[in-house]
């Protein structure tokens, strides 16, 4: 990475606070927490990169737990209920079943810097069997949720995500530890990515259109 886009981070992680103080104490409290966790994860002082389950922590909540939470704030609540939180828990896990994948082709790379990450530390086999069951659950807390408010957009999220798992995880068992996968690993994160927000521009589709009507018979027929 060039040097530049270290100072640009930090430029733009200054405004968005600068932004989020109109929003309130509660949503400026979170995003504070995540641009913590984010110095603690690559700072060469802290650097919780380099350590298996602080990266995982670090990720995990900055940019998983933390943006639902600052999603939900962001559209006008005040107060967070348990479910939300559990919804928050389901993204956790399952963006955290993708990360180790990403530091499959870079394991020679971190080896020579001294970082010990999850997969310098476990390998590929474990990096396979934690995207299995971080996955499984994070899908689960999702659409267990989902199913809570809107039982027919629960359903269809648990059985595309669970179509989508089954697909990326032929990917994964053809990886290899070369720095040659790098385009194969940035293929599943993008294409997972974009299948999460074409189902939540589905949605908001059916959420605001005519399909809403029929949306909430079926909803209602299937309770």
């Amino acid at each position: 990475m060039a040097r530049w886009m270290w100072g640009a981070s930090l430029i733009i992680q200054m405004v968005g606070i600068l932004l989020a103080i109109p929003l309130g104490r509660q949503y400026l409290v979170v995003y504070a927490l995540s641009m913590l966790l984010f110095w603690m994860y690559s700072s060469p002082w802290v650097r919780w990169k380099g350590r298996p389950i602080k990266s995982l922590i670090a990720i995990g909540i900055s940019t998983g737990f933390d943006s639902v939470l600052l999603g939900y704030l962001a559209a006008g609540n005040h107060s967070i209920p348990v479910p939300i939180f559990i919804a928050a828990l389901g993204v956790t896990f399952l963006l955290l079943s993708l990360y180790p994948i990403s530091q499959i082709y870079q394991r020679d790379e971190d080896s020579r810097r001294g970082d010990q990450t999850f997969a310098v530390q476990y390998g590929f086999s474990i990096v396979f069997h934690f995207f299995e069951v971080a996955y499984l659950i994070g899908l689960i807390l999702i659409s267990s949720i989902i199913i809570y408010y809107h039982t027919l957009m629960g359903l269809l999220f648990g059985i595309v995500g669970l179509a989508i798992g089954i697909i990326i995880r032929s990917f994964i068992k053809t990886l290899t530890t070369g720095s040659d996968d790098y385009s194969k690993i940035m293929r599943i994160k993008y294409g997972t990515s974009l299948a999460f927000v074409f189902f939540l521009l589905f949605g908001l589709i059916i959420k605001h259109s005519a399909l809403s009507g029929i949306s909430s018979v079926v909803n209602l027929l299937l309770k």
